[in-house]
């Protein structure tokens, strides 16, 4: 058993630990205290149960990890350049658990002041194999309650302390993907003779060759949420492991031996999404300027002949050009804030990060089209949906500037601007009922 107390700023009671397992060498048998020297309340942090009653992952003071020796200021400057970023290896303090309440909760830092006891107990190498073992089952336990994939061979019966193979499944992440998938179809009615796909009895089933329609593509793009939301959780805890790549295709469960007749040398292609993603995310920063793109094309050729990857959709410009003109109006009317914290801090800065995420959803839904690829109409409309959320969220930003002290003018501007962002909604909408019923 593992137990101990955690005090976090902004909160009277500590965190109380109860869990099953063991410290890895260097801390079992010891006595740890910790101390944050900058201490801040993060609200985030609320999620976390009183109690955390679950099973040990990873408890250690001597993971290596490599930490930057310039200031993050010249961390951007040098990835903005892709150049290298000095680092240096420190020890850090990680501190993973798996709570039946919280899923996989993880402290870690180097910033730490950490002091040990000597250990009333001293493990053995093999108990620390073993110990390791455990609790790398455990991380996969909590991967495969992310992506809902089955479990591998010999995990379905749950750890030699009887917890169940699902540990993390009532976690955070859940509840995430569950709001995502009713985010999804906010604000999104139904065509004539549409009907929702029934999932109760398990997953759908695709035919080759059968476009999928909306609602089938809605399942695909939430299976990817949770895919991409499971490798993320793996990168971040073996992101220094001297064999990152094994350990990460373990826990997804990918096979080791998929691609070992592939060209070691040769370049892969990032997935156009990513691209396309990547085009839409850069173009915020273009200069505004009409998109040459229609409908049904012109005489010259099909749309994007001359350059497959720069050119937008209307819809997904107006939405790039909206943020990148909303950003310099509101600096003209001194509603970005006086000071970096301020501006931090600034409803209209909020609003411009909303409709920059939705000018991106809009670009991974409809640049494609506009750059002659043919996306089946399900996809589109799934994206669509999604794109619903940031832009729901900045109409609700809108409201949340405070009118008072601002002149008549500037009021009428922020009026003129949320009429603008429906407007962009309306077509939207118009655009999926168009795909429906063609």
């Amino acid at each position: 058993m593992v137990t101990g107390r955690i005090w976090l700023a902004g909160r009277k009671e500590p965190l109380v630990l109860r869990l099953r397992g063991n410290c890895l060498r260097d801390l079992a048998g010891c006595t740890v205290r910790f101390t944050n020297p900058r201490p801040a309340p993060e609200t985030a942090l609320a999620v976390l149960a009183p109690e955390q009653n679950g099973v040990t992952g990873e408890l250690t003071g001597s993971r290596k990890v490599r930490q930057p020796i310039v200031s993050d200021l010249e961390v951007l400057e040098l990835m903005e350049k892709d150049q290298v970023i000095p680092c240096r290896i420190a020890n850090c303090l990680y501190l993973e658990w798996y709570s039946e309440e919280n899923g996989r909760v993880v402290i870690e830092s180097t910033d730490y002041t950490v002091g040990v006891s000597v250990p009333v107990w001293s493990m053995s190498a093999r108990e620390e194999s073993e110990q390791l073992a455990a609790s790398q089952q455990h991380f996969h336990r909590f991967i495969h309650a992310i992506t809902g994939d089955e479990e591998p061979e010999g995990d379905e019966e749950g750890d030699a302390d009887g917890e169940p193979g699902g540990l993390g499944a009532e976690g955070a992440g859940e509840v995430e993907l569950d709001a995502a998938a009713a985010s999804d179809h906010a604000g999104a009615g139904l065509a004539a003779g549409d009907s929702v796909p029934d999932e109760e009895d398990g997953d759908l089933e695709f035919f080759e060759g059968v476009p999928l329609n909306e609602f089938e593509w809605e399942q695909e793009l939430r299976d990817a949420d949770r895919r991409a939301e499971a490798y993320q959780e793996a990168f971040e805890k073996y992101r220094d492991h001297p064999e990152r790549e094994r350990m990460i295709a373990a826990a997804l469960g990918w096979d080791e031996d998929e691609d070992e007749d592939e060209d070691e040398d040769s370049e892969v292609e990032p997935p156009l999404g990513a691209r396309l993603m990547e085009e839409a995310l850069a173009g915020i920063e273009a200069e505004e300027g009409e998109s040459t793109w229609s409908l049904g094309g012109d005489e010259e050729g099909e749309p994007g002949d001359e350059d497959p990857f720069g050119s937008h959709h209307p819809l997904s410009q107006r939405a790039m050009d909206f943020a990148l003109a909303l950003q310099r109006e509101a600096e003209d009317r001194g509603l970005m804030g006086d000071t970096p914290e301020s501006r931090d801090h600034s409803p209209v800065l909020s609003l411009i990060l909303h409709i920059i995420t939705l000018g991106g959803k809009l670009a991974g839904a409809l640049d494609g089209w506009a750059q002659g690829l043919d996306p089946e109409p399900g996809f589109i409309i799934a994206m669509l949906k999604r794109a619903q959320v940031p832009l729901n969220e900045a109409l609700h930003a809108f409201d949340c500037i405070d009118a008072s002290s601002l002149t008549a003018e500037t009021r009428q501007w922020l009026q003129t601007r949320k009429r603008d962002l429906f407007e962009l909604r309306r077509e939207i909408i118009d655009l999926m009922h168009q795909l429906r019923t063609s």
